[in-house]
C-alpha cells in the first residue's frame, strides 16, 4: 500500500489589501508556507497545513530552496536554520498520520469564529463595537475574503496596525482607536487560545508596539456668567433682561424646549442638593 507522501511548498495568499494611496484593493503580494499532504488514492486528496511563516513574493525566490524544500542557509536570511527546524518539527507530526482525516484541522476561519462571538453577546453596545471592529478588519482583508486563524501572523498584525493608523476609510482612525480596534482583535484571540478552539505556537501580537495617542485636547466653549445665569433663572424672571426699545435681549424659551433647560438645571443642581425629577420639574408646571 503506498503511504501519504509529504511536500513544503510556498502557496501565493489570496486575500487582498487595500492601497493606501490610490484606495483599491490590489493582491497582498505575500506567499505562507504549507504542507501539502497527499492521500495514497491516485493522488487526488491532499491536505494542507499552514506553518504560519508568510513572506513576501520576491523574498520566497531569494530564500526558497522549492528542489530541498527547505530554506538556504544563507547570512541574508538570519531565520532559516530556525524555520527549517520547524518545518523538521512539524513533519515528524504529520508523517505520524496514516490517514489525512486524522490530520488536526488548522482552516478554521477567525472571522466566522468573531461572527460566533457577537452573536452570543448580550450587551447590544458590545455587539455593535465588535461589528464595527469587524467590518473594518474586512475591509483591510478585501471584499468576500477570509481570514484563517493560522493566517494571522505577526507580520500581518503589524501590516493590519499600519492600516488602521493611516487608511482613509473614509478618513483614517485616531492614534488611540486604531489601539482600541487592535485590542479588540487580540481579545477574540485569547477568547480562541483559552477555550482551546485554537492555538499558537507564538501570539501574533508578539512585538506588536501600540504608538503612544498624542492628540491634542480640545477645549471646549466655557460659559460666561450671564449666559449661565439665564439657564438657572426660571422664565419670569427674564422681564428684567428688557432692552431700550421693550425687547428680550434673550428670549424666553419655548415651554417644550424649557423642559430640556431644566432637566440640565437639575443635573447641574444635583451636584450640591439632591432632589428628584418628576418633583422637579412639576413645581415648575413642567410636565
Amino acid at each position: 500500500m503506498a503511504e501519504t507522501r509529504h511536500k513544503v511548498v510556498f502557496i501565493k495568499d489570496h486575500y487582498k489589501v487595500k492601497d493606501p494611496v490610490s484606495g483599491e484593493f490590489k493582491p497582498a503580494e505575500t506567499s505562507t508556507l504549507y504542507i501539502r499532504s497527499y492521500q495514497p488514492k491516485g493522488e487526488t486528496q491532499h491536505k494542507k497545513i499552514s506553518l504560519e511563516i508568510r513572506l513576501k513574493n520576491n523574498d520566497v525566490k531569494s530564500f526558497w530552496d522549492s528542489s530541498r524544500q527547505r530554506f538556504k542557509d544563507i547570512k541574508k536570511n538570519p531565520n532559516a536554520q530556525e524555520w527549517n527546524d520547524k518545518i523538521e518539527s512539524e513533519l515528524k507530526k504529520v508523517v505520524s498520520y496514516k490517514d489525512l482525516t486524522n490530520v488536526p484541522q488548522k482552516r478554521k476561519s477567525f472571522l466566522k469564529y468573531w461572527d460566533s462571538i457577537i452573536d452570543t453577546t448580550t450587551n447590544h453596545g458590545t455587539r455593535i463595537k465588535h461589528d464595527g471592529v469587524k467590518k473594518k478588519l474586512q475591509k483591510y482583508l478585501g471584499v468576500g475574503i477570509d481570514l484563517y486563524f493560522s493566517e494571522i501572523t505577526p507580520e500581518l498584525v503589524r501590516s493590519i496596525y499600519h492600516n488602521f493608523k493611516t487608511a482613509k476609510n473614509p478618513k483614517r482612525l485616531k492614534i488611540s482607536t486604531a489601539n482600541h480596534y487592535m485590542n479588540m482583535i487580540h481579545g477574540v484571540i485569547n477568547t480562541a487560545v483559552e477555550s482551546r478552539y485554537y492555538n499558537y505556537d507564538i501570539d501574533p501580537f508578539i512585538g506588536l508596539k501600540y504608538d503612544k495617542a498624542e492628540e491634542p485636547i480640545l477645549e471646549g466653549k466655557v460659559i460666561d456668567s450671564r449666559s449661565m445665569r439665564h439657564l438657572l433663572n426660571d422664565r419670569m424672571q427674564y422681564e428684567s433682561e428688557r432692552n431700550a426699545d421693550g425687547e428680550y435681549s434673550i428670549k424666553p424659551l419655548p415651554k417644550y424646549l424649557e423642559k430640556y433647560r431644566l432637566a440640565w438645571v437639575y443635573q447641574f443642581l444635583c451636584n450640591k442638593f439632591p432632589c428628584n425629577i418628576e418633583v422637579f420639574l412639576r413645581t415648575r408646571h413642567i410636565t
